[in-house]
């Protein structure tokens, strides 16, 4: 009986000492893909931070900033008195500038934005010259440039969630919210910045920082959608 409990007893410090390895192994892998996530972060911060646009004041830009609403800004497109390029430029800039400063936005994705508005300003001309009525014959969103908060996909753009683990996960597909409002003639030029994994109520993550309020920097904007808060403050 004595030998028996003696194996017993041997036997259980086996499995705890497995039990123990196991968790620290376990424990070691967690680190070191915690690791290799805050580089793959940090790379694409610095890729950002570093990234140079060259977008062009207009003649245009206080027509456009006057705008209240995007039942205005739309109606000053199809009228043809401001290009959908240099809206989407003037957003982008204001994107750029005070976005990064405060650190408002995620991916930019200012080219393709720009791309599209091009498109639009011929779509909008054909309309014209095929005798076609712009405000009735194109959509409700024409033109319009969008920021899209950085849990919702837009195609070939990262969508982080402000979470290390997915600081380079590219989705493939739009969200309906943004294929319909694509289907609609609006553009998006940017990913704004959230609370981590959309859980907080103020705006911070590990890859794109903590946004700031607009009029006092030692102050938050709020969250967990605080990027889109700011850009439109």
């Amino acid at each position: 009986l004595g030998k028996m409990l003696m194996t017993i007893v041997k036997f259980a410090y086996v499995l705890i000492a497995v039990y123990i390895v196991r968790k620290i192994l376990r424990y070691v892998r967690y680190r070191n893909k915690c690791t290799a996530n805050k580089r793959k972060a940090d790379l694409i911060a610095s890729e950002k931070k570093h990234k140079t646009y060259k977008l062009e004041e207009s003649k245009n830009d206080d027509k456009i900033e006057a705008c209240k609403s995007v039942r205005e800004l739309r109606a000053l497109i199809v009228s043809q008195k401001v290009t959908v390029r240099e809206v989407v430029t003037h957003f982008c800039r204001k994107a750029y500038t005070t976005g990064r400063e405060l650190e408002y936005t995620a991916e930019e994705i200012f080219e393709n934005a720009l791309q599209q508005a091009d498109l639009r300003d011929a779509e909008l001309k054909e309309c014209i010259k095929n005798g076609g009525n712009p405000d009735r014959d194109l959509g409700l969103f024409f033109g319009i440039p969008f920021s899209v908060k950085d849990q919702i996909y837009v195609k070939d753009t990262i969508t982080s969630f402000g979470v290390e683990s997915r600081a380079t996960r590219r989705v493939d597909h739009d969200a309906i919210c943004v294929q319909t409002l694509r289907k609609h003639g609006g553009i998006p030029f940017v990913k704004s910045n959230l609370a981590e994994a959309c859980l907080g109520l103020i705006t911070k993550n590990k890859i794109w920082g903590a946004a700031k309020h607009p009029l006092d920097k030692e102050r938050t904007v709020g969250g967990s959608s605080g990027g889109d808060a700011g850009l439109l403050a």
